[in-house]
């Protein structure tokens, strides 16, 4: 006897798979597996990039301004993290804020007695070489790393 029923239900059953199998590769991109954690791989290097690109704009060429440095024994520049510094003479310090942008460093001191500067600086191990400054004083200084 035929049991047209269950030829019925066979081929529903055949056709739903065969839109399964359809939808499966029918995923839109964000729907397959593979799609997140490729997403977050890549996210990740260009995070990593930028911090790595923000940490070489402290750089002037050859190596970061952060650190003590020695004009003549009695003047010493100090650049710390965070674009925050101090301008430290014999009998007075001056603290300021800088700003560095590829090889220029623009220093803006707290106090206005200070006049405030845009130095291109270079740097050779533990040499600092400043060209610029204050409108009223420009020039070439070299100042010593201070340990």
């Amino acid at each position: 006897m035929y049991d047209s029923n269950f030829e019925r239900s066979e081929q529903q059953s055949r056709s739903r798979s065969r839109s399964r199998s359809y939808q499966r590769r029918r995923r839109g991109l964000t729907e397959q597996p593979w799609f997140y954690p490729v997403l977050l791989g890549i996210l990740g290097v260009l995070i990593i990039m930028a911090i790595l690109l923000g940490v070489k704009g402290c750089k002037g060429k050859g190596g970061s301004i952060q650190g003590r440095w020695d004009l003549d024994g009695a003047t010493v520049y100090e650049f710390n993290a965070g674009g925050k510094g101090a301008l430290i003479l014999t009998t007075m310090t001056f603290e300021f804020n800088y700003i560095v942008d590829g090889n220029t460093v623009s220093i803006d001191f707290v106090d206005e007695r200070a006049s405030d500067a845009k130095y291109e600086f270079a740097i050779d191990d533990d040499l600092l070489m400043l060209t610029g400054g204050p409108e009223n004083s420009q020039g070439q200084h070299i100042l010593k790393r201070d340990q």
